[in-house]
């Protein structure tokens, strides 16, 4: 015991660490973070209503079956201010894009949740990312657009490789060159995802870690060959690999890779030896700190793509 106190001591930041995510566990054993309590729109649902629904879209709508299905962040409802993320579902073919401001009406509901405690639970793995109804739309209307500047470049920039993918390879290739490399799965026919899913290798297509180590290296080497010194290097390689996150649509393992690799560079730059179990402590303690609705999902987030009444991860 004494021998642990003293390496915690040793150690302040995987203390730190430690305790914050010992005080989360604790809240969350007492309910605090109950999407019962905290969701407004979630007590609406009964009423079984047709609500009016003003806000912003937050991610890239995705066709998903015979739907276009996309987040949005509401501001009013029902002309009541209320700030919440909803997952919408649009069956008309409205022509809708990231940052727009809409105004939709229809019906609430719950999202599918499993009686059985070993499936996959819908409308919990919503609720880790602040999102606690569904709403399918009845009518629309277009009011503005305001989207982020950083994430409307990094859609320009991730429209013009797709298209570059699709130029100068053929399909499935193509295909399955874009979801490798910058995590876009929308044209991977279900063949292929299923073949991908026997072998045991579909993790492949998702964009984690391995794919941020990857381009780390490559724009370390490029920088490398600029002749700039090795501490201007390390500090210029952060903002590349941040860019590309965003690319990839900023999907949560992604953005872990990115933090830690950040504190790895910044270490290695002030001529310090990372220490493997400090650096992953610090990005831990940074990813617990920012809000869940900037690392839980991006702008293509995986809630879009899972089936309410099937486990799909795709």
């Amino acid at each position: 015991m004494r021998s642990i106190i003293r390496t915690l001591c040793k150690r302040p930041v995987i203390t730190v660490f430690i305790a914050y995510a010992f005080t989360l566990i604790l809240l969350d054993a007492f309910g605090y973070f109950s999407y019962e309590k905290q969701s407004y729109l979630y007590k609406l649902i009964d009423n079984n209503d047709t609500v009016s629904v003003e806000g912003r879209i937050l991610s890239v709508p995705q066709l998903v079956k015979n739907s276009k299905r996309f987040v949005m962040k509401t501001s009013t409802v029902n002309g009541i201010a209320v700030s919440e993320k909803i997952i919408v579902n649009s069956h008309s073919g409205y022509s809708v894009s990231y940052g727009d401001i809409i105004n939709v009406e229809g019906k609430l509901k719950k999202p599918f949740s499993s009686a059985f405690p070993l499936l996959f639970d819908y409308q919990k793995y919503l609720a880790r990312s602040e999102i606690y109804v569904v709403l399918d739309i009845s009518s629309f209307e277009y009011i503005d657009s305001k989207p982020s500047i950083v994430k409307k470049f990094a859609l320009a920039f991730r429209q013009d490789i797709i298209e570059k993918f699709d130029d100068y390879f053929k399909k499935p290739y193509s295909d399955v060159l874009k979801s490798l490399i910058i995590g876009d799965k929308s044209t991977l026919s279900w063949d292929i995802k299923n073949s991908f899913s026997d072998s045991g290798i579909m993790h492949i297509l998702v964009v984690s870690g391995l794919h941020v180590g990857f381009i780390s290296i490559i724009v370390l080497f490029i920088l490398k060959l600029t002749g700039l010194s090795l501490k201007k290097v390390l500090l210029l390689s952060i903002p590349f690999i941040f860019f590309y996150c965003f690319v990839i649509g900023a999907n949560p393992p992604a953005l872990r890779s990115a933090i830690m690799f950040s504190c790895v560079m910044f270490s290695l730059s002030l001529n310090r030896e990372p220490l493997i179990y400090n650096s992953l402590a610090l990005s831990a303690l940074i990813i617990l700190y920012i809000p869940a609705a900037t690392i839980v999902y991006g702008i293509f987030p995986d809630v879009l793509w899972r089936d309410n009444r099937n486990c799909l991860f795709l």
